[in-house]
């Protein structure tokens, strides 16, 4: 593992370690990866063997308290790459000219356990599984979608993908914890399909702590691919329906709904959205599944500001074409309604394709087409889901490069609704 920063005045500078330089054991242990590298150093008493760019090894010793940080930066490990041709992989889906990231298609266990990216774990040898037991690499995000192997095979395209339920009925018996994703293409996986595939799931609770269903996405640049039928407010609302009377029944034998649908299911059906507890621990919120429950919840600060600060807001809302109505109805309208002004902006996807509504896929140029004519003393506010963590947009455009074209002042929304409420407020003073 190479290290490629050093914190000044930081144990690992004290102990000898220098940018360049290759760690490669910590106590008598191969140091392959930043996986290894965090597991190996939680021990108080430390034993390094450290390589310097000219090849000269040399024996480090470190004693630290259990939570201190060495102060290195690993240099990135490579992304193991996946092998499967999912009939319905967004990347195949993706017009050209994109943030180069978004083409890559990972399927990396490593990657799971740090940042939450899904895996289908069919790459897992023997010695992945016991690592990431021996490791307790938990919880995982994996993507499921069927757990009958034939099915589960032309979802994946990969006849050899195998039978998921030996691989999480090993992670189980580690007390790995798991979290489920199932993306729902009618008339494929849906039905009595889907019902085996949250059963079979459910089977393993509380190791697969969680399953999430989520609509299938079907861009507009699908030329070549096998038809995909997208999911429809009729067919959201009979999933609902459906999932709801499981859910109880889980409740009931499992003490918990086990099972939980994506905020988009509710929002295409006109269902009001459950209550966030609902979702109990929002285990998969960053897949979109209770996160607008919780924007709905945590936007009730507004109400906790005096009009007299409400009214001196001057804002452009920017969201996606799903959201306009929740982000209307509970900031817009309230701050309107106050003598302030607010306006709200669903971005039509012009990039993607009108199927495409949420705002985490939206690229610089739809946001800026969309802002053309809106009055310039209003202080525009990005969602913050639309930019990447170096903050690009799909099309590599950057917020302040908008700013900068447009001639106006663009926010990136802070990620917690009070933070980004009162960044509203304070900046119309």
């Amino acid at each position: 593992m190479d290290i490629v920063a050093i914190t000044a005045g930081s144990l690992a500078e004290h102990a000898g370690l220098r940018i360049g330089d290759r760690l490669l054991t910590i106590n008598g242990r191969p140091v392959r990866d930043c996986v290894d590298f965090l597991y190996l150093s939680a021990d108080d008493a430390l034993v390094l063997e450290a390589q310097s760019p000219d090849g000269r090894r040399r024996t480090l010793r470190i004693a630290k308290a259990e939570d201190d940080d060495l102060g290195l930066t690993p240099a990135p490990d490579p992304i193991r790459r996946c092998s499967n041709r999912c009939v319905f992989c967004f990347v195949d889906q993706l017009p050209r000219g994109l943030r180069p990231s978004l083409y890559v298609k990972d399927e990396d266990y490593r990657l799971s356990f740090l940042h939450g990216s899904y895996v289908t774990l069919t790459d897992l040898g023997p010695a992945d599984l016991d690592r990431i037991g021996e490791q307790r690499l938990s919880p995982l995000y994996v993507s499921v979608h069927a757990t009958e192997p034939d099915l589960r095979a032309r979802l994946l395209g990969n006849p050899r993908v195998g039978d998921i339920m030996d691989t999480l009925r090993r992670l189980a018996e580690d007390r790995i914890t798991v979290h489920a994703q199932v993306v729902l293409c009618p008339g494929v996986n849906d039905g009595a399909h889907l019902e085996r595939t949250v059963e079979d799931l459910l089977s393993l609770y509380p190791q697969v702590e969680s399953v999430a269903v989520v609509p299938v996405g079907l861009t507009a640049h699908r030329g070549g691919l096998a038809h995909l039928t997208p999911c429809t407010p009729r067919c959201a609302a009979a999933l609902i329906d459906e999932v709801g009377a499981w859910q109880r029944s889980y409740l009931d034998r499992l003490r918990t709904r086990g099972v939980f649908l994506a905020d988009e299911f509710y929002l295409m059906s006109g269902i009001p959205l459950p209550p966030v507890s609902e979702f109990e621990s929002l285990a998969q919120v960053e897949n979109g599944v209770g996160m607008t429950s919780r924007f709905l919840e945590d936007a009730r600060i507004l109400s906790s500001f005096p009009a007299s600060e409400v009214r001196r807001v001057r804002a452009a809302l920017v969201t996606g074409v799903l959201m306009e109505p929740v982000l209307e109805t509970r900031i817009g309208r309230p701050i309107r309604a106050a003598g302030g002004r607010c306006t709200v902006i669903g971005v039509r996807n012009g990039l993607l394709g009108d199927s495409i509504t949420v705002s985490g896929l939206l690229a610089g140029s739809d946001i800026e087409a969309a802002l053309d004519g809106v009055d310039r003393s209003l202080r525009v506010f990005l969602p913050p889901n639309s930019v990447s963590a170096d903050g690009r947009f799909l099309d590599d455009v950057r917020p302040q490069d908008l700013g900068d074209r447009l001639g106006r002042e663009i926010s990136v929304a802070p990620a917690q609704t009070a933070a980004w409420v009162a960044d509203l407020i304070g900046g119309g003073r």
